[in-house]
């Protein structure tokens, strides 16, 4: 095959991609640029990734870049003419970006691989969930509280209307008492009355009868 001058055999190796940079952006965030080493942690808030890589004489032979990531795409691009990659908004998960490059005759050079792990946002970090557990149990806590308040309460209620219901017991009990007391008192008065009456009665009878017959 002869393209602009150049003599590319089939039993020569296709040049093998290199990374340059890892590039994540975030909204309204300035870019960030890593070094293109495996297992890099992306925050959640800057996960939209460009991959930058080189390939020596690739566009002058002829030659195109076939990629594909891992836990996005089920199969390699077409065959494309670009330094680098992008993907927009990728969730929360592990990677791994492969790329090669293709003559466009079946012939692909070994393919290079970058491992990368896109964060979860906060409110999803094992932090969080704790932070979660903790104000549940909280709000348990404050729930169940306010639960044993009120049946200590209603049990306080309880209390006080027994003992307001036996004191107004004791206290219809003691005016009964009263009540017959004075009755009593008053019987007896009116019998000790009735009595002096009738000594005194008694006595003008025998005053009589002794003033009638001079004794």
């Amino acid at each position: 095959l002869h393209t602009s001058g150049w003599d590319i055999r089939e039993t020569d190796p296709l040049p093998t991609p290199l990374f340059e940079s890892v590039q994540t952006n975030g909204t309204k965030k300035e870019p960030r640029f890593a070094p293109p080493s495996n297992n890099i942690d992306v925050p959640h808030n800057f996960n939209d990734v460009t991959f930058h890589y080189t390939v020596s004489n690739t566009f002058g032979n002829g030659l195109s870049i076939q990629y594909r990531l891992i836990g996005v795409d089920n199969e390699w691009s077409e065959p494309v003419r670009t330094n680098k990659v992008t993907y927009d908004r990728l969730l929360k998960g592990e990677y791994i970006f492969v790329v090669r490059t293709t003559d466009g005759l079946g012939h692909h050079s070994d393919t290079s691989s970058l491992s990368f792990k896109v964060l979860p946002p906060w409110y999803q970090t094992a932090w969080a969930y704790l932070l979660y557990i903790v104000l549940i149990l909280l709000f348990l806590y404050g729930v169940w509280s306010l639960i044993l308040r009120r049946y200590r309460n209603i049990h306080l209620q309880k209390i006080r209307a027994r003992e307001a219901q036996h004191l107004r017991l004791m206290n219809e009990k003691l005016i009964d008492e009263i009540k017959q007391k004075n009755a009593e008192l008053v019987t007896q008065t009116s019998f000790i009355i009735q009595k002096n009456e009738l000594i005194l009665r008694i006595k003008d009878i025998i005053d009589d009868f002794c003033t009638t017959n001079n004794i």
